[in-house]
């Protein structure tokens, strides 16, 4: 695939910029995009020749490991494996899994001794499901990490010089936040005028600043948009309310679950191909989706998956050298797919994305159900009067299931609704019903649809 012809904007910035910075300037971007080349060439490899560089990579992975970390050389001396000697798929079987709260308990004997410390970047987790945790990169890494990012946005479609806006809700990602007033002024005007990037706040949305964003997103007229899902759809139900047109080609969302009905009434509101990728700020990106399929493709150049018995996903990302994640457990459950996509795509995918282990919904019976299985279901054919659910559970034997009504609401919707969570929970949980205008947003802005108060659900057991 080749990317479309440079934009007016950047021939005007070429003539008016002094010839040496103008050389430096596409040396750098000349180098960058030799790098990004590579990196979409190794994404698309057979799969023969990527497991091969996968295995080596790997086993010099694990080898630095086990020589620069206290804790994964206690690892692998008490699960009696040799990197250097062992198959490095094996060794990974052999280990146990890492989770983040033995990393942050832990820090000093996770991070490498290889480097200087105070050299590292540092990212911090989300903090859905807890306090924000420090996560420690090379600069090399860091970089990376963005070019293989930039890889994979361009086997979506997306490449550099188009137009693109974000819908956000975590503030401290959006440019002018961080640093002093001229550094954040700095920022905002190259990612505004440079790298023709538009940010959109995805909270406080009230019809005065809905109004403002959709105006906003007429006049920039971006090739794509990303997103969380939740603010997202608020702003396609308010488009398709007062009628406003906005054309978008693409959409793509992260950062937190999507429904059907979401990626639906978003299509319908921006006539957007609609498509998500997932990852982390600790991982990056981990697979996105394909146009054709809508299946997540796997940045297997980063990242070994693997998915424990009790369908946890474990990752082991190739670029955390300063901190090395091996067998992490991120916190979702998985389904990795065993079938080639029928895009012609030859990247390992994940089947599905299960939710996080905190959203498992616990019966009186000991039974466990995924709060995905209630996530997933079509609203539109169980309830058409309402736009959205989250299911909050604090007791043991009670089910809050709080909903937003559309316009066209009746109160059988409502009715609807809850019998078919009674049958979900085979009756074995009192469900009350809740009228909500929105719904309730983690302190990092994002949504978790399903939540268990509980205790802390370690496997998924019973039925799936």
């Amino acid at each position: 695939m080749k990317p479309p012809p440079g934009p007016d904007l950047l021939s005007r910035f070429h003539a008016a910029v002094p010839q040496r910075f103008l050389r430096w300037w596409r040396g750098d971007l000349q180098g960058k995009a030799s790098v990004i080349r590579s990196y979409r060439e190794q994404l698309l490899a057979s799969p023969g020749e990527a497991r091969a560089r996968q295995r080596g990579a790997l086993r010099t992975f694990l080898v630095r490991a086990q020589a620069e970390t206290r804790l994964h050389a206690e690892r692998m001396k008490a699960a009696g494996v040799d990197p250097k000697a062992d198959d490095p798929y094996e060794v990974l079987k052999a280990l146990p899994s890492l989770d983040r709260e033995t990393l942050v308990a832990r820090l000093d004997d996770a991070v490498s001794t290889a480097h200087d410390r105070s050299t590292f970047h540092t990212v911090r987790t989300g903090g859905t499901t807890g306090e924000p945790a420090p996560f420690f990169l090379t600069r090399e890494d860091a970089a990376a990490k963005n070019d293989l990012a930039e890889a994979m946005r361009n086997l979506m479609g997306w490449w550099p010089g188009q137009r693109a806006a974000y819908v956000w809700s975590a503030e401290r990602d959006m440019p002018g936040h961080h640093g002093s007033w001229l550094h954040r002024t700095k920022a905002a005007l190259v990612g505004r005028f440079l790298e023709r990037r538009l940010y959109l706040p995805g909270t406080g949305l009230d019809d005065a600043r809905m109004d403002s964003h959709l105006d906003a997103l007429r006049r920039f007229r971006p090739a794509w948009v990303q997103a969380y899902a939740g603010p997202m759809d608020v702003l396609a139900r308010h488009a398709l309310a007062r009628g406003r047109a906005c054309p978008i080609p693409h959409v793509t969302m992260t950062a937190e679950p999507s429904t059907p009905d979401q990626r639906r009434r978003i299509a319908e509101a921006f006539g957007a191909d609609v498509t998500m990728w997932y990852g982390s700020r600790e991982t990056a990106w981990i697979a996105a989706e394909c146009s054709q399929e809508k299946r997540l493709h796997v940045n297997h150049v980063q990242h070994v998956l693997e998915v424990d018995a009790d369908g946890r996903l474990l990752v082991t990302d190739l670029l955390s050298g300063a901190m090395p994640l091996v067998r992490y457990a991120i916190g979702d459950c998985a389904v990795l797919g065993d079938t080639p996509c029928p895009c012609g795509d030859p990247r390992p995918v994940i089947q599905s994305l299960e939710g996080r282990l905190q959203d498992v919904l616990l019966l009186p019976s000991g039974m466990r159900i995924p709060g995905v299985i209630l996530t997933r279901r079509g609203l539109s054919q169980v309830a058409p009067g309402i736009f959205e659910t989250q299911y909050i559970q604090d007791a043991p034997d009670r089910l809050d299931v709080y909903y937003v009504p559309a316009p066209h609401f009746r109160p059988e919707h409502a009715t609807a609704l809850l019998a078919d969570i009674k049958g979900l929970t085979r009756g074995e949980l009192e469900i009350v019903g809740h009228e909500a205008t929105a719904l309730r947003r983690e302190p990092n802005g994002k949504i978790r649809y399903a939540i268990c108060n509980v205790q802390h659900a370690d496997v998924l057991g019973g039925d799936r």
